[in-house]
């Protein structure tokens, strides 16, 4: 039969190879340092975003790639993981790349334990959000430092339960990180365009089998671009943070909120008449306009257009967003800051 050293090894082969599939899924970039921030290994995507070699890569510190006026913040944060005061953190940054170049990115960095509980090396999973594109890269295979953590722990009997349960956790917690990239837009905090058209499918089949109504808001912020191009694109984010706040605060704990785009935000009202989509858009206007945004401490106020569309029983997704679409932009054409 079995030993327990053979069970417990098997175990956290086990577990290993799941942390190498989970990583196998996520098309992110990956880079691995010590507690010192030297960089002991990176996926092909991490170097796509800095424009270095994977041999240039692992000379440098994470400092040396980060901009300036952004490793302060980076820093607070590592102290506050260091100190055990959290469990990982995440944050917008810009990474300073070969050519001189700066280049946005959403990292979120986990701090890995060794034996005895003590501080091992940083992992950080990276977004270029530049673009907003999708990663096209998948994760290459965990580390080697991990493949020697993993041996050195199935060979400490007294500590493999311990360590077991030690990964697992990392694991999960991982998986949870993972997951949210996958649903969530970085900026904003709201649910990503893909997650929406799922969620709307899923309410879609809903509807159909109990023959109940749901509707849709498609809204976006009135001269948006003036905003960027008298305040800068700083408070244009901030802006797009504040307005999501304010969506969330006045939505039902039933509604769905996301990012659809620029500064377009789509609704998902299940269990909601055209009527009472209106309702509730004409209260998010007046919400909107008469609250005083403030940034760096002078204040302003801004606008924002809702389109209205209902299930008719045979529309599609596709002509559902279409019809909102419309009635947003009719929405403009009437002076904006309106509900149609």
């Amino acid at each position: 039969m079995e030993n327990e050293q053979e069970y417990l090894k098997r175990q956290l082969i086990n577990a290993k190879r799941t942390f190498d599939l989970t990583f196998e899924q996520v098309g992110s970039g990956r880079c691995v340092t010590d507690l010192d921030g030297w960089i002991k290994e990176v996926n092909q995507k991490f170097c796509d975003i800095i424009g270095y070699t994977m041999d240039e890569t692992l000379k440098l510190r994470v400092k040396n790639l980060t901009y300036p006026e952004d490793w302060d913040i980076d820093w607070e944060y590592k102290k506050k993981l260091f100190a055990g005061e959290i469990p990982y953190f995440s944050m917008q940054k810009r990474y300073i790349k070969k050519d001189g170049s700066l280049t946005w990115v959403y990292t979120t960095v986990t701090l890995i334990k060794g034996n005895e509980d003590i501080d091992d090396y940083l992992i950080g999973i990276v977004q270029d959000i530049n673009s907003q594109k999708a990663a096209e890269e998948w994760l290459m295979n965990e580390n080697e430092k991990l493949e020697a953590i993993v041996a050195d722990r199935t060979r400490q009997l007294i500590e493999a339960n311990k360590i077991k349960d030690q990964t697992i956790k990392e694991l999960n917690t991982l998986k949870e990180l993972l997951l949210k990239n996958a649903t969530i837009d970085p900026l904003t905090g709201l649910y990503n365009r893909r997650h929406m058209l799922e969620k709307i499918t899923e309410e879609l089949d809903r509807t159909k089998r109990t023959h109940h109504v749901f509707s849709l808001i498609l809204t976006d912020i009135d001269y948006f671009k003036d905003i960027n191009d008298l305040r800068g694109h700083d408070c244009g984010d901030e802006v797009l943070q504040m307005v999501s706040k304010l969506l969330k605060r006045e939505l039902r704990s039933m509604d769905v909120v996301c990012r659809w785009g620029g500064e377009e935000f789509l609704i998902l009202l299940p269990e909601t008449s055209e009527d009472g989509a209106r309702q509730i858009a004409e209260r998010i206007r007046k919400r909107i306009q008469n609250h005083t945004f403030f940034y760096e401490d002078m204040p302003f106020t801004l606008t924002m257009t809702f389109g209205v569309s209902s299930f008719k029983g045979d529309h599609n997704i596709k002509e559902m967003i279409k019809a909102a679409d419309l009635a947003l932009y009719a929405g403009k054409d009437l002076g904006r800051n309106r509900v149609v």
